[in-house]
């Protein structure tokens, strides 16, 4: 009897240690078919084909998702001393590409449905960063407490009727009581912002690109159209104003 003990507990243990090797093996199955980390684009970005490629191939839109495959570093090609870090991503139309990872951001994308205020802390008595205006995109960099850590990427706007009120408010903090993580919203808030952005450029022929977007903007069903309308038809309000002012001047000195 005790001559038989020996070798089942032999085989006893062998199956024991198969199986926790079988197990392990699963869970590192598993593991290697996760799925990988979505990221947004945090800027209008070049999706290169390969790390060493010299020109992008694709162009990521602002507020994109992707899905970060994996991190890596190569050799910088203007110092072999130094490396770069390069993301490698997949698109949705399942392309695959490297990025610049500072364009790329780890969180929810939003759009800006009501004015939105920020402040430094996670708290309402904290020093208050500023107050972005509906129709812009941001990132949710972190939640706490019901207070989300929030950035935008771009200088925002504060006041649409003054294009030139702009604020960094990226890494702060706000209540996220009235945004949408709705894929349209985002798009359509991206669309608004790049037509902002354009109409309040110096060079006039960004600037009249601008304001074609925003007439479209404005006809369309976007839930953005009465912003769109509301600085057009602000900017048109002060041109009769500007007009008779400079009649007046004109007038005053022919006397």
């Amino acid at each position: 009897m005790q001559r038989l003990l020996i070798p089942l507990a032999f085989c006893g243990f062998f199956v024991f240690f198969a199986c926790g090797k079988k197990k392990e093996s699963q869970r590192e199955k598993v593991a290697s078919t996760e799925a990988p980390k979505v990221g947004y684009a945090l800027y209008a970005t070049g999706l290169f084909p390969d790390k060493d490629a010299k020109k992008a191939s694709e162009w990521l839109s602002r507020a994109e998702m992707v899905y970060i495959l994996e991190e890596i570093n190569v050799p910088d090609s203007k110092d072999p001393k130094k490396t770069k870090k390069w993301l490698k991503i997949k698109r949705t139309t399942d392309s695959q590409g490297y990025v610049d990872p500072d364009h790329i951001i780890v969180g929810q994308a939003f759009a800006v449905k009501t004015p939105l205020h920020v402040y430094s802390v996670n708290q309402a008595v904290g020093n208050k960063r500023g107050t972005v205006m509906p129709g812009q995109v941001g990132f949710i960099v972190k939640e706490v407490a019901g207070w989300a850590q929030v950035k935008f990427g771009y200088k925002v706007y504060q006041d649409y009727n003054d294009l030139s009120k702009l604020a960094w408010v990226d890494d702060g903090w706000a209540q996220l009581e009235d945004v949408s993580k709705e894929p349209e919203w985002i798009s359509k808030a991206a669309e608004f912002e790049a037509a902002v952005r354009n109409y309040a450029n110096s060079d006039a022929s960004k600037k009249e690109k601008g304001r074609q977007q925003l007439e479209s903007i404005a006809k369309s069903e976007s839930p953005f159209a009465s912003q769109a309308s509301m600085i057009l038809g602000q900017q048109h309000s002060e041109q009769p104003a500007r007009s008779e002012q400079s009649s007046q001047t004109q007038s005053q000195e022919s006397q």
